[in-house]
């Protein structure tokens, strides 16, 4: 059985408020953050002494459609007598490699538990994670000869997220540019700009392989303003009586004399 994971979504911001005919941005967040880890098992492979073509084991790796590595680590568990002769390289499906360890330790024995990861004096680069899925290679070589070890296992962890697809309801209204020339016709977007004629509450939602979540903004129309009614001119030395039809706002003129 496959449990997919519910997304999470919110829009920002919950309320926009604007003017008839004037375009405000509504945008959707949705990420499922997820890390799995892929253990070697007990392996016990014998490091050739003195030899640069060494050992190598792979891990192949499945995430879920979608998902794109945040970060990752490797675990490592080496017996060797002589950790200074030792390099430890990571190569990824995207065919980058990385280098891990280079003859570190001097004379000291073995690596127990020791985690490489992208939080660590030594990261693991994101040129390695373009392409996720595929075999991550860990790769040994000895490059001196006397002391002798072996590979006894290591883990790879991959944490990462997926993006789930986001889209919009009722279409109504929402235009996928600020200038409200290309109308939004119910593709995944995170990103829509409203311009309805009336109040609308936009729904968006996240679906992950059948797995959604929602979240909803207002888009609040302001009416313009509606005429002011009065005598388009009056004679020199008389009055004229002006009425704000709506109510608020404040009167100016370019005339001294208008009161």
């Amino acid at each position: 059985v496959s449990v997919n994971p519910v997304p999470t979504i919110n829009v920002t911001p919950a309320t926009v408020v604007r003017c008839l005919g004037v375009s405000g941005k509504l945008r959707a967040q949705s990420q499922i953050p997820g890390t799995i880890s892929y253990p070697s098992g007990t392996l016990g492979i014998s490091i050739p002494d003195d030899n640069a073509t060494g050992i190598n084991n792979s891990q192949l790796v499945s995430l879920p459609s979608g998902a794109i590595i945040t970060n990752a680590s490797v675990t490592l568990n080496i017996n060797h007598t002589f950790m200074g002769d030792i390099t430890i390289n990571l190569k990824a499906p995207n065919g980058n490699t990385l280098n891990l360890f280079n003859q570190h330790g001097g004379s000291g024995n073995n690596l127990t538990n020791t985690v490489i990861s992208s939080a660590g004096t030594t990261t693991l680069a994101s040129g390695l994670y373009s392409v996720p899925n595929g075999n991550w290679t860990l790769a040994l070589y000895d490059d001196a000869g006397s002391d002798v070890g072996s590979l006894v296992n290591w883990t790879l962890t991959i944490s990462y997220v997926i993006q789930p697809a986001i889209t919009w309801t009722p279409a109504s209204g929402l235009f996928v540019d600020s200038a409200q020339t290309i109308a939004y016709t119910g593709t995944s977007v995170s990103e829509v700009f409203a311009a309805p004629a009336t109040t609308t509450t936009y729904t968006a939602t996240a679906n992950q392989e059948g797995c959604t979540a929602i979240a909803s903004g207002l888009a609040s129309v302001n009416p313009l303003p509606a005429s002011i009614d009065g005598p388009a001119s009056v004679c020199a030395a008389s009055s004229m009586t002006c009425t704000n039809t709506t109510g608020g706002g404040t009167w100016t003129s370019l005339h001294t004399d208008v009161a």
